[in-house]
């Protein structure tokens, strides 16, 4: 939740929004929808913090920053993310024993890696933040 706190912060966080753009082709509904949503977050992230910590981010630059030209497929953005930020499981040397939920003993050769449990709406979204970030290395993160 955004606050007054959050504008008057000697470094205040950057707002981060990947935008839709028309591309030529019919527009359906739920493209509709999408733009009208980021035109809520822009204006409340916008309201609070003032319009030169919000970025909107054209999909198609985040996806030509992700796999260069051409198409991009989900599991592109994810590989790429990946190697950037480090896998969903990590191997272990050793297997890890533990009891699962159920009362069960189990054991495990993975621990969870720092993408474990991300949706593909959070690839994404990591994926734009990445596309902001290395374009503004200059801004501390």
């Amino acid at each position: 939740v955004l606050n007054n706190e959050l504008a008057m912060a000697s470094d205040p966080p950057h707002v981060i929004i990947e935008d839709v753009r028309a591309y030529g082709g019919g527009v359906r509904g739920d493209t509709l929808e999408t733009a009208r949503q980021i035109g809520r977050f822009q204006e409340v992230a916008e309201c609070h913090l003032g319009s030169a910590f919000v970025h909107l981010i054209p999909r198609c630059d985040v996806l030509r920053y992700v796999v260069g030209p051409g198409k991009c497929s989900k599991a592109q953005l994810k590989e790429r993310m990946r190697e950037v930020y480090g896998p969903e499981k990590i191997r272990r040397d050793k297997p890890r024993k533990y009891i699962d939920e159920n009362g069960k003993k189990r054991s495990t050769i993975f621990d969870a890696g720092p993408l474990h449990g991300f949706t593909v709406h959070e690839f994404d979204a990591l994926a734009c933040c990445e596309y902001w970030r290395v374009r503004n290395e200059d801004y501390p993160c």
